[in-house]
């Protein structure tokens, strides 16, 4: 009984195949752009659309502190900010 069952299961186990995409390598990094002080942000929309701002502080999860030559300290919802590859 105990053959039968070995063979049945190692039999079965040999046939099993794999996608593709299953592999042992590591995967890719998908972000690149992180939230972090120093980043250089584009305005998306707003009175300030299309300025060149630096997160200064992060604030919480939704908001950051931006500050910009001819533009005073605000805070700005992360929503309205385009991240760039400048830190």
């Amino acid at each position: 009984d105990r053959a039968l069952v070995e063979r049945t299961f190692f039999s079965s186990a040999s046939r099993l195949s794999f996608p593709s995409s299953v592999s042992a390598q590591p995967k890719k990094m998908v972000f690149k752009r992180y939230v972090e002080i120093g980043r250089v942000a584009l305005v998306n929309f707003g009175k300030d659309n299309g300025k060149l701002v630096v997160i200064v502080d992060v604030v919480d999860q939704n908001r950051a502190l931006v500050d910009a030559p001819g533009m005073e300290r605000i805070q700005m919802n992360f929503k309205r900010l385009s991240l760039t590859d400048i830190v």
